[in-house]
């Protein structure tokens, strides 16, 4: 730090040449403080409003003391997503706020990545840590009002949210009202941009799923004055996940009444997070697609029974995740964990054809005490685990038998192989798949899940279900 840049405030080393941010009515500053020789994020604010800027004096402390309410009370609760004031004092010209020092904020870091862009999970990672902080201001009954990357930090990959002095108390934040239109334009919510009265709660939405956008398909060049986002979604080429894209579709939706929520977006971070779940409904998905390519109705034998199966191990992955957040006191996020509607009508019409096999006395394949109870009952007996993989390997065993003239339909029978032979071992938390991937020099580990559902060569499933085909080999041919 050169003399020339070094001014003392208070207690602190202001370095004025490394600035950290600026905004309409601030500058943040790196400084040190004096005591400990620590570095902080000194964020300063006149107290005299400039000639262009539409606030006033008044207006100007109002927004400091509103910042420092708010950061204190989310103090009080420690949450660790909301940026952590330190210290706070004024000066004859200035207010102060002292914030912990960051490693940058997420404009920054998306500008050094690869296309500007993040990976899937980690985009959903920092979506989930913003959520978390947005969840402390909620329950203060405060709205942010101008979420953008600039004003989501990161420091050791954790997420904190900074720049709370545009938050507004809302008693009942789910209620239309007549609000200011503040924020960043690019950011804001079609109704706050039109000045109509509207929902800051379902206006954060849409700001985030901008922000959202932006991690996973790369920051927008922000001169174009519209931007259709659905279609730049649908034309782009990217390996995004289908439930991503429906989340960010819903979360940018032009209407606040068919927009995303909060507790949309809470399901959806807690059902990706169990990529197993999110697999398998996506197994259940392409059962139904099969089921109207395949005329034939013996595929009936193999397909229901999987089917079953399949939900069923989905309602126990379900049922200890919601566990596993009871015991950390997460309560509400546990109660979110819902299974996707795919499964209870597949649930619905698989137990509809097993009667009627039954009624009939028709012989269905693997047929025994067991099976008959796996249909019976919602809980998993005692044979659950052989089942699951059995019906799995005739199904996938009866697939061989298809061939069809389009070459998209045959893909998609290849595809869906592929993924029953990784569902095989996911009683074993794929350590057979990652062994197997691994010898072959292929993509390995937890990955695979969302991987293999964006695959589209054909000639690349082929190499992959080549490669995990000693998975077939080894399970039990009968029960």
């Amino acid at each position: 730090m050169s003399e020339s840049c070094k001014r003392i405030i208070s207690n602190y080393i202001c370095n004025t040449e490394n600035l950290l941010g600026q905004g309409l009515i601030c500058t943040v500053y790196e400084a040190k403080y004096l005591e400990t020789n620590k570095y902080v994020a000194l964020k300063q604010i006149s107290k005299k409003p400039k000639q262009w800027e539409k606030m006033t004096a008044s207006k100007l402390e109002q927004s400091y003391k509103l910042e420092l309410a708010i950061l204190k009370q989310c103090q009080e609760r420690f949450h660790k997503n909301i940026i952590s004031l330190l210290d706070n004092f004024e000066t004859q010209d200035h207010f102060y706020i002292v914030l912990e020092l960051c490693d940058s904020n997420l404009k920054e870091y998306l500008e050094k990545q690869q296309n500007k862009r993040l990976e899937e999970q980690q985009a959903i990672d920092i979506l989930k840590q913003i959520v978390e902080g947005e969840k402390c201001l909620h329950e203060l009954k405060y709205c942010h009002r101008d979420i953008k990357p600039e004003n989501i930090l990161l420091k050791d990959g954790c997420v904190k949210i900074t720049d709370v002095n545009l938050a507004k108390n809302i008693e009942d934040m789910y209620q239309a009202a007549q609000h200011s239109s503040v924020g960043t334009p690019f950011y804001l919510a079609p109704e706050v941009n039109s000045k109509q009265i509207y929902c800051p709660y379902k206006a954060d939405i849409y700001s985030l799923g901008v922000v959202l956008y932006e991690m996973v398909y790369g920051l927008v060049d922000k001169s174009k004055e519209i931007i259709n986002f659905n279609n730049k979604i649908k034309d782009s080429q990217l390996n995004i996940s289908q439930d991503l894209k429906k989340l960010i579709i819903s979360m940018l939706d032009s209407d606040p009444e068919k927009r995303a929520n909060w507790s949309d977006v809470s399901t959806f971070i807690n059902q990706y997070k169990n990529c197993k779940v999110r697999f398998l409904n996506q197994i259940i998905r392409d059962f139904g697609e099969l089921q109207n390519l395949i005329k034939d109705k013996d595929i009936n034998i193999c397909l229901y029974p999987s089917g079953l199966l399949i939900i069923k191990l989905i309602n126990k992955l379900i049922q200890e995740r919601q566990l596993e957040l009871q015991k950390l006191n997460k309560y509400e996020e546990a109660n979110q964990m819902k299974q996707h509607q795919e499964g209870r009508v597949y649930l619905q019409k698989s137990k509809q054809w097993y009667e009627s096999q039954i009624k009939a006395k028709n012989q269905v394949i693997c047929q025994s005490d067991d099976l008959r109870d796996e249909f019976r009952y919602s809980d998993r007996n005692s044979k659950f685990n052989k089942h699951f993989q059995c019906y799995l390997v005739a199904f996938f065993n009866q697939l061989n038998n298809f061939r069809f003239k389009e070459e998209e339909q045959n893909i998609q029978i290849k595809l869906l192989k592929l993924k029953i032979i990784i569902a095989c071992d996911l009683l074993n938390d794929l350590e057979k798949v990652q062994t197997l991937l691994s010898q072959n020099l292929l993509q390995q580990g937890q990955n695979i899940l969302g991987f293999c559902q964006n695959l589209k060569d054909i000639k690349e499933i082929e190499e992959y279900t080549k490669a995990l085909l000693p998975l077939i080999d080894q399970i039990p041919n009968d029960l």
